[in-house]
């Protein structure tokens, strides 16, 4: 049985999404996160004026985002030591084999390489940054030999010091879905 339609995400109706874009709930980034605007003291919102970017428009670069690339790349060709502290930790929640906390170079790989056993394609939607964090939403897809498909938008948010990762926060779409499938696939 294919469970395809069961791991994505789902949306809320426009009903809904009506009822929180009218509600008190806001759902702003704080101010230096490149995106061009900020929620002021009488809540509306307002134009950013510490960038020099037009509002609207996303910082395509930054020294943090940077770091991030290359740790993608030095994760690549197995040299993640010069991007890492050597005590940095890579948090993932959830009930499944790959879930805890995967500390240092070693950890955060041995980590990566189980989430390739499932074919794990990543693309990466959003990138933002500030003095001290990177937030990245990656569209990630995976698949199982038994026919099972994964598709979900992940957060995660690295936390940088002085100049090198020492923290990274996992944050799924779908956490049930997570477990479920990764339990199966490497087995819990």
């Amino acid at each position: 049985m294919n469970n395809r339609s069961a791991a994505r995400v789902r949306w809320p109706s426009s009903a809904t999404a009506a009822k929180y874009r009218n509600s008190r709930v806001s759902m702003s980034m704080p101010q230096g996160y490149g995106c061009g605007y900020w929620t002021g003291a009488a809540g509306r919102r307002e134009p950013d004026r510490t960038t020099s970017h037009r509002p609207g428009r996303v910082q395509m670069s930054s020294p943090n985002i940077e770091l991030i690339r290359r740790f993608w790349a030095g994760y690549a060709t197995g040299d993640l030591d010069a991007v890492l502290w050597p005590d940095a930790v890579w948090h993932v929640p959830g009930d499944h084999p790959l879930a805890g906390s995967h500390r240092g170079a070693d950890g955060i790989t041995t980590y990566l390489e189980g989430l390739a056993t499932g074919d794990l394609t990543a693309d990466v939607r959003y990138t933002g940054a500030d003095e001290t964090h990177v937030v990245e939403v990656h569209h990630c897809e995976s698949h199982r030999g038994d026919g099972t498909d994964i598709a979900m938008d992940w957060v995660l948010v690295f936390r940088i010091d002085r100049g090198r990762i020492a923290e990274i926060r996992h944050f799924p779409a779908d956490q049930a879905a997570v477990d479920e499938f990764f339990n199966v696939l490497v087995g819990g």
